[in-house]
């Protein structure tokens, strides 16, 4: 599966990068309220456990640098599985060239747990990260991005009949992304 993933990212990477121009000046980010979308697949280490998230995020432009939108995402390792509904935001400290930014995020998620009776828990998550935006094309941005990300939530654990418990449980996430903002 990583291999997979691994081939379609190099992929994306051999279909962008030709296009790159150091001269460009065309950011997806021209004008203040661009609208944008952004997707972003890379791997991500949950509790140890090696997996893959994918992400779409709608958004609109502040300023040319700060831009901020709502969006889903899915984190996928081995036994658990994460889907967020979230609010995030970045600020690009240029953006009509190849730079670097910080952003942040902000949700809910669910989470599905394999070969646990009673395992689908909720809770808030927060994450934030580092990467580096370049113009593509015209109206294309391509970037790299290495965030952390924060979950909580309460499992009620069903093999207690007599007396359910739960449990509070907060899983801590590093994820590297690659991806593109048209």
């Amino acid at each position: 599966m990583f291999v997979q993933i691994s081939k379609r990212i190099v992929l994306i990477v051999l279909l962008v990068l030709p296009g790159i121009n150091a001269n460009s000046s065309g950011s997806a980010w021209e004008e203040k309220n661009d609208k944008a979308i952004i997707i972003k697949m890379g791997s991500v280490i949950i509790e140890g456990e090696l997996g893959f998230n994918l992400a779409l995020t709608t958004c609109s432009s502040i300023s040319p640098e700060i831009i901020g939108g709502m969006g889903l995402s899915w984190e996928k390792s081995y036994y658990s599985s994460f889907y967020s509904l979230l609010s995030s935001a970045r600020y690009n400290f240029a953006a009509d060239r190849t730079s670097p930014f910080i952003c942040g995020e902000i949700g809910y998620a669910i989470e599905r747990v394999k070969g646990i009776s009673s395992s689908i828990t909720n809770g808030p998550m927060i994450g934030a990260g580092v990467g580096i935006n370049a113009p593509a094309r015209k109206r294309l941005d391509i970037f790299l991005e290495v965030s952390y990300k924060s979950q909580w939530s309460r499992r009620y654990l069903s093999y207690y009949y007599a007396n359910p418990k739960s449990e509070s449980v907060r899983f801590d996430m590093l994820r590297f992304n690659m991806g593109v903002a048209f």
